[in-house]
């Protein structure tokens, strides 16, 4: 019978990453400042930033005003960025050194594309490039396992260092937990595994079609204290006729080691709350407080622009106007809403089991932030009507709404009558403004799908145009979020997304963050939904601005509300995980 050791995990590694080294020599920070609290330290500039955990072997550094920008950039060659990022890697420490039964693998360079679409015509141009090594445990001195070297999943065990504009690192992040063998347990079958993880291989809805051996490693951040075998476990989920791929779900391979929590039952449906009144909110010459918003799409309805009745101060507060016409009173009522939010999530009903924990992760960040949960529903209380039918009084009700589940580049699986039921694209229009009501017309801002999709594009691994498909859901709505490949099921991306937008982070560096420390670099999946794995981000741009770097409401600055035709170009950036 085969057998596969299982590690237990120290705290931290034995050489420290050198942050001062990392910050100031390779990023070229200035005014930084540093807070420490026990072995987390934080470490802030005005362009830099640097996160590092040492009692948990994380570490991330940027500078936020080179890294993931989608103007064109001039890039080294392949082998010239390889050259510097592992020098820069090395010169800080970055890498660590590793035991006997770990090796690093050569590494790859993958890059960043950005497609901006102008009066039909679409144009492509390629940003960063990113650099990156994986450790593997190495089984070349085994007989009873096929293979040299076992992969890690789960976010922990990796190195990427960024190259920008000129050769110039802009960014680094990686991963590591010394570790020993402390046990050797007995590999389970795939059959026998998915038996003790609970899943069934008898549904008519997921069918089962494969798994690869690895090892878990948790991401930058999470603690750990076993490093045990796992199956990355591949499936396929109904959508209509079609079979379209899951996201991959990890189950121990032994009988050690637990993933994720179970999910748990959640109350029945119930109507979302009407908003408390506000009224008394609204102050002539009074700071609008930063948990309320105005809704420009109704102060339109009624012929009157945000600027008659608001103004911005130089600190970014919003100020009532001092000399408000009484008659305007009832419109700003009208418009006026809690900051709020919502999630959709989609779990065990389709064969998922991380999906309410990572939705609760960005309802619990979302509520600490101080703004009003509209509604936080899953499986079969997950309503497509929410987003399409019902949408003025659910997902267009809300500023931002988080999904997770199964998505492809059609669109991603929510619920009708108990049963699965899948939002496409065809559902949401061709074009802007036909139909000319759904996300944004009333409220929405930003959208995010953590799933498989459904952001694929020719540009990168295929899937046709992602403008033809989506530009129909953009009638207000600044900012759709999400993948270009298959990814893996996780408990993390909603709490680590709504925590780094909260940190000042727009809300594309927040979620190209997230998906870099949460999913891997490639997943096996050929054209649409891989190899290579990207994070993206679809916006839109008119002579009024750009939505492309939008931040938080109260964490800066947020672009027009672009409607119908007003936009002169929509673009669509990716970046590798």
């Amino acid at each position: 019978m085969a057998t596969l050791p299982v590690f237990s995990v120290h705290a931290g590694r034995e050489t420290d990453v050198d942050v001062d080294r990392l910050t100031r020599d390779v990023l070229g920070g200035r005014d930084l400042t540093a807070e420490s609290r026990g072995p987390a330290t934080t470490i802030r500039g005005p362009e830099v930033h640097l996160d590092v955990d040492r009692g948990r072997g994380g570490v991330w550094a940027g500078d936020l005003s080179r890294l993931w920008d989608p103007s064109p950039t001039k890039i080294p060659g392949v082998g010239a960025v390889a050259e510097i990022a592992t020098e820069a890697m090395e010169r800080v420490h970055l890498i660590p050194e590793l035991g006997r039964q770990f090796r690093l693998t050569k590494g790859e360079v993958r890059q960043a594309t950005t497609v901006t679409e102008r009066a039909g015509k679409r144009s492509t141009r390629k940003g960063e490039s990113t650099f990156g090594r994986d450790v593997v445990v190495d089984i070349s001195d085994r007989d009873d396992i096929v293979g040299d070297s076992i992969p890690m999943f789960g976010g922990g065990g990796r190195f990427r260092a960024t190259v920008g504009e000129g050769g110039q690192v802009v960014g680094a992040h990686g991963v590591w937990r010394d570790a020993d063998a402390v046990d050797e347990r007995p590999l389970l079958t795939q059959a026998q595994a998915l038996q003790r993880a609970g899943i069934s291989t008898r549904r008519k809805d997921v069918k089962i079609t494969g798994s690869t051996l690895g090892y878990y490693s948790a991401p930058a951040f999470s603690g750990q204290e076993l490093m045990f075998p796992v199956y990355a476990v591949t499936a396929d989920v109904l959508d209509g006729d079609r079979w379209v791929p899951s996201r991959v779900r990890l189950i121990p391979a032994t009988d050690v080691g637990e993933i994720g929590v179970p999910e748990h039952e959640t109350p029945p449906r119930a109507e979302a709350k009407d908003f408390t009144d506000l009224r008394h909110l609204v102050v002539p010459g009074q700071v609008l407080p930063s948990t309320l918003t105005v809704s420009t799409a109704v102060l339109e309805r009624n012929g009157v622009r945000a600027s008659d009745l608001l103004t911005r101060g130089p600190s970014g507060n919003v100020f009532v106007k001092p000399q408000l016409d009484l008659s305007l009173y009832p419109l700003i009522w009208e418009a006026l809403r809690p900051r709020s939010f919502g999630a959709s999530w989609i779990g065990e009903m389709g064969g998922l089991g991380g999906s309410q924990a990572n939705a609760q992760g960005f309802v619990d960040e979302m509520t600490a932030e101080g703004w009003s949960r509209r509604f936080n529903w899953g499986n079969e209380a997950a309503w497509k009507s929410d987003w399409l039918s019902n949408d003025d009084n659910y997902v267009d009700d809300v500023d931002i709404v988080f999904y997770t589940g199964h998505a492809s580049p059609d669109g991603w699986m929510l619920a009708s009558g108990g049963s699965s039921d899948w939002l496409h694209s065809s559902d949401v229009g061709p074009w802007q403004g036909s139909p000319s009501d759904h996300w944004g017309q009333e409220n929405l801002e930003w959208a995010i799908v953590a799933a498989c999709g459904p952001l694929e594009d020719d540009a990168i691994n295929g899937g046709g145009s992602v403008f033809s498909r989506w530009s129909g859901a953009f009638d207000g709505l600044h900012m759709l979020l999400g993948y270009a490949a298959v990814t893996y099921d996780n408990t993390e991306e909603g709490r680590r997304f709504a925590s780094y937008a909260r940190s000042g982070m727009t809300l594309k560096q927040a979620w190209f963050r997230t998906a870099q420390e949460i999913q891997p670099a490639t997943n096996g999946y050929g054209d649409p939904y891989g190899p290579d794995v990207y994070a993206g981000a679809m916006y839109l741009g008119s002579a009024s601005g750009s939505t492309g770097g939008d931040h938080l409401w109260g964490h800066g600055s947020v672009g027009p509300d672009i409607r119908g035709t007003s936009s002169t170009y929509r673009a669509c950036h990716w970046s590798p995980c």
